[in-house]
């Protein structure tokens, strides 16, 4: 599927994924090397999938966006998140988090 400007984006919007269904996108996902977006909308994730989630998206050499709209985004995800910013700065251009993580959470 095109994405905005021509960019190939993976989508799954109000599709619920369970831990197996998760496991197996977070297993495939850096061999996508033609995705340079990824965009999971209402996928009901657990925090600790997430976690593993963006592991996959930092083993992919081609996701450069990220939109993750009305999923869980709590500690796991925040400190997986800060961890790989920190050790590659300029992998992703856009990340959208919206309606996912509570204000509270990122204070701690």
């Amino acid at each position: 599927m095109m994405g905005d400007n021509n960019r190939i984006k993976f989508s799954m919007k109000n599709y619920t994924l369970d831990d197996n269904t998760a496991k197996a996108l977070c297993m495939t996902l850096p061999f996508m090397i033609e995705v340079q977006e990824l965009e999971l909308l209402n996928n009901m994730l657990n925090d600790l999938m997430v976690g593993v989630l963006l592991l996959a998206i930092y083993m992919n050499p081609t996701i450069m966006r990220f939109v993750y709209v009305a999923n869980q985004a709590r500690s796991v995800f925040k400190n997986t998140l800060i961890k790989m910013i920190t050790l590659n700065p300029d992998k992703l251009k856009e990340i959208n988090f919206m309606k996912s993580m509570p204000t509270v959470e990122t204070m701690f």
